[in-house]
Formats: C-alpha cells, sequence, structure tokens
C-alpha cells in the first residue's frame, strides 16, 4: 500500500472511530454537528462497505479511539502554538523549532498509529474499494497540488 492509501484509511478509521466529532466539544450536546455522519456515511456508500465490513473496522478501530482523540486534539494544539511562536516578535529561530518539532513528534505519534490501523483494516476490504480509495486520495492530491501553486502564484505576482 502507498502513503496515499494509508492517509485515505487513516480518514476512514478517523470518521468511523468519531474523529470529527471532536468538533462536537465546541457546541451544545443538542446542536451536534451531523456533517461527521453524513460523511462517514457517504464514504460507507461510495466504497461499498457491506454491513459486516463496517462492523468489523468499527471494531478494530474502538480500541483506538481515545488515542486517535487524543493525538487528534493535541496536534492542533501544538500547531496552534507553532503558529502563536511564529507571529511573536521576539521569536527565535530556536523557539520556532522547538514549537515545529512537537508537532512533528504529534505527527510520528499518529503516523505509527495510523500505519497500525491500516494492517488491520486494509486486510477488510476489497481491492476495488482498495483502489476507489487509492483514485480518491490522486483526485485529492492533485487538487490540493494544484491549490498550492495557484496560490503562491497569485501571492507573488
Amino acid at each position: 500500500m502507498n502513503k496515499s492509501t494509508l492517509h485515505s484509511i487513516t480518514l476512514l478509521a478517523g470518521f468511523a472511530a468519531g474523529g470529527l466529532s471532536l468538533l462536537s466539544a465546541q457546541n451544545s450536546a443538542g446542536n451536534q454537528p451531523q456533517w461527521h455522519q453524513r460523511g462517514w456515511a457517504k464514504a460507507q456508500d461510495k466504497l461499498g462497505l457491506t454491513a459486516d465490513q463496517v462492523a468489523k473496522i468499527q471494531s478494530e478501530l474502538r480500541p483506538e479511539k481515545e488515542t486517535l482523540r487524543t493525538l487528534a486534539l493535541k496536534l492542533h494544539d501544538n500547531r496552534i502554538a507553532l503558529r502563536r511562536v511564529i507571529k511573536q516578535s521576539t521569536a527565535s529561530e530556536a523557539d520556532v523549532r522547538a514549537a515545529a518539532a512537537k508537532v512533528s513528534a504529534v505527527e510520528s505519534d499518529l503516523a505509527v498509529l495510523q500505519a497500525r490501523l491500516h494492517a488491520r483494516i486494509a486486510p477488510l476490504l476489497t481491492r476495488d474499494q482498495l483502489d476507489k480509495i487509492a483514485a480518491g486520495e490522486q483526485k485529492r492530491d492533485e487538487f490540493v497540488d494544484t491549490m498550492i501553486v495557484g496560490y503562491i502564484e497569485r501571492l507573488v505576482d
């Protein structure tokens, strides 16, 4: 499996584990966003996951749910801290590198967890489902590349 497939399966895992429900903490109990549920349902439909596959994926993700949530929140917090350091007029290169290293450390922990999840979830999917994930990743990668290059071009021109 390539890096893109791993990333897609991890995103799938995040949806299944309720990783995107982290945002619900910002909302009141009766006002939780429903888009994360629609996203997971849409992913199931697009991939053609069977009820058995969904149940097996969720059973593989359930033990990692809290770790996923913790790492995602820690990554977000560290990115905010890095952004704050970057904006400080008194920040030294060492300060920026230290804050960036914290982001990198959490990303490394998350990558290890993603690899573990990938090893457990990929065998539950068919070749066609894995191909659909890879095609979607390729499409997103191309879109993001185009957006980055276009943004830089507009910014500098």
